[in-house]
C-alpha cells in the first residue's frame, strides 16, 4: 500500500492545530468523510505527504517527511499505515520531534507498546491510540475511565468482526467456513488474506493492548495461547446447535492473586448468553470490576468509519487539551491455575482415539468424529489438544461454558 499524509489544520476560538495524516487506506479515506461532514470552514487540508512513486497530483503534496517533522506548527501526527516497523519509525520520530501521536494500529501498538508510551512521556507529547481495538465502541476509553475509580477485574469478549460474521453466518445460513470467509471478503468486513483474523493474531495483538489499558501489564504474546477458527466445518456448527450452544471466539483475561490468565479461544456459549446473541460483524466487550459488576458495551468495532470516529474522537481530545492518563507497564507472572472445564472436538477417526480416556459423549456425522469431553483439568486437556493436532491439523476444539445454575 503506497502510504500518504495528510494535514488539517483545526482552528477554533484562537486555537491552532495542524494535524498531519500517514496512510490513505479505509479508515484515512473514511476521517476524511467525517471531517467533511463537520462542514468547519476553520478544518482544512494544509499539506499531503506522499510516497513514491505516487504523483504529485495535488499542489500540497511532498515527499519530505523531514518536512513535516521540522514544522513546528504541526502538533499532531495520525498514523493509520499498515505494519509494525514502519509505523513505529514514523511515530518515533514524530515523537522526537515533540508531536503528539494519535494511532489505529494494533499491530505497532502491541509491538512497541511500552516504547511509545516511555517516548511520548519523556518527550512531554501525548500517545492516543483508542482507535487500536474496538474502536468503534469506544473499548478504551471505557476502560481508562472505569479504573481510576473501580479496579478492573476481567475482561472478556468479542473482538474481531470478521470472525463474528463468519460464524454468525455459518450458524444461520448454513455456510461453510470457506465460504463464509468469502462472503466476509465480498462485504469487506475480511482481508484477501485473513489469516491473522482466523488464527487468532488479530485477537492476540487487540488482547496485548486490553492488558496494558485495564491491568497495566506487558503481556507479551508468547505468553498466551491463541486458537482460531482452523478446522470449523458444518457438521460441528450442527453439534453445537443439536446441544442449544453458539460458538463465539472469545478473548479473555482475568486478575488473579497468582499473576494474569490470558487466552483466546473458542467457546460454546448456551443460546441464552449476552454474548452469543451477538450477530453479524459486531463486536462486545464485557467489563468485570470490584463495585459495579459487570457492563457490557456493544457495537462496530472496526472497518472504516468506526475506527475513524475513534480517532477524530482522540484527535479533539488533544484539541481540548485533555490530558492522557499515566500509564506505567510492568511485566507480569501468567497464571497458569487450573480450571475443571469440558471441551467439544471435532476430528478424524484416528485422532479421536487419542480422547478415549477423557470422552464422556461420542457421535459421527459425514466422517466427521464429535466428542465431548468428560469435565477435567484445564491444562491437561489443553495438552491433549495439542498433541492431537499435530495428527489432525483441521482438529477443531472449543471449550464449554456451562449452564448457570
Amino acid at each position: 500500500m503506497k502510504n500518504k499524509c495528510i494535514y488539517f489544520e483545526y482552528t477554533q476560538g484562537g486555537i491552532h492545530l495542524k494535524i498531519a495524516m500517514l496512510g490513505w487506506g479505509t479508515v484515512a479515506r473514511s476521517l476524511m468523510e467525517q471531517i467533511e461532514k463537520r462542514h468547519d470552514p476553520e478544518l482544512q487540508v494544509a499539506a499531503i505527504l506522499i510516497r513514491k512513486p505516487h504523483p504529485l497530483t495535488h499542489p500540497a503534496m511532498t515527499y519530505d517527511y523531514a518536512q513535516v517533522l521540522a514544522d513546528p506548527q504541526i502538533d499532531v501526527v495520525v498514523e493509520m499505515i499498515s505494519g509494525a516497523s514502519a509505523a513505529w519509525d514514523y511515530c518515533r520520530q514524530a515523537m522526537e520531534a515533540g508531536k503528539s501521536v494519535v494511532t489505529s494500529n494494533k499491530a505497532m501498538v502491541s509491538a512497541y507498546y511500552r516504547e511509545l508510551v516511555n517516548l511520548a512521556k519523556k518527550h512531554q507529547v501525548q500517545f492516543r491510540y483508542d482507535a487500536s481495538v474496538a474502536g468503534g465502541i469506544p473499548w478504551l476509553r471505557t476502560i481508562t475511565a472505569l479504573k481510576a475509580t473501580d479496579p478492573i477485574l476481567a475482561i472478556e469478549g468479542i473482538f474481531n468482526g470478521t470472525t463474528n460474521y463468519i460464524l454468525d453466518h455459518m450458524e444461520r445460513d448454513g455456510l461453510s467456513l470457506g465460504e463464509g470467509i468469502a462472503q466476509a471478503q465480498r462485504l469487506g468486513y475480511a482481508e484477501a488474506d485473513p489469516r491473522a483474523d482466523l488464527e487468532g493474531e488479530d485477537l492476540a495483538r487487540k488482547l496485548m493492548i486490553s492488558a496494558g489499558c485495564a491491568f497495566n501489564v506487558l503481556l507479551h504474546r508468547d505468553q498466551f495461547s491463541a486458537q482460531g477458527l482452523q478446522g470449523l466445518t458444518c457438521q460441528d456448527i450442527q453439534a453445537f446447535e443439536a446441544k442449544g450452544k453458539r460458538c463465539r471466539l472469545l478473548s479473555i483475561l482475568k486478575k488473579t492473586e497468582a499473576g494474569i490468565q490470558a487466552r483466546i479461544e473458542p467457546v460454546l456459549l448456551p443460546v441464552t448468553a449476552s454474548l452469543a446473541q451477538i450477530r453479524d460483524n459486531l463486536n462486545a466487550g464485557l467489563l468485570r470490576t470490584a463495585s459495579l459488576g459487570e457492563l457490557t458495551l456493544i457495537g462496530q468495532g472496526a472497518g472504516g468509519p468506526p475506527t475513524a470516529h475513534a480517532v477524530l474522537t482522540d484527535i479533539l481530545e488533544i484539541k481540548k487539551k485533555s490530558q492522557v492518563s499515566p500509564l506505567a507497564l510492568h511485566e507480569v507472572k501468567i497464571s497458569e491455575a487450573a480450571e475443571d472445564v469440558r471441551y467439544y472436538v471435532g476430528t478424524n477417526e484416528q485422532t479421536a482415539a487419542l480422547f478415549s480416556g477423557v470422552t464422556a459423549e461420542i457421535r459421527r456425522s459425514e466422517g466427521r468424529v464429535q466428542l465431548w469431553t468428560q469435565s477435567g483439568d484445564s491444562r491437561d486437556l489443553q495438552a491433549l489438544i495439542i498433541q492431537a493436532r499435530t495428527f489432525d491439523p483441521q482438529l477443531f476444539a472449543a471449550r464449554i461454558q456451562e449452564e448457570e445454575a
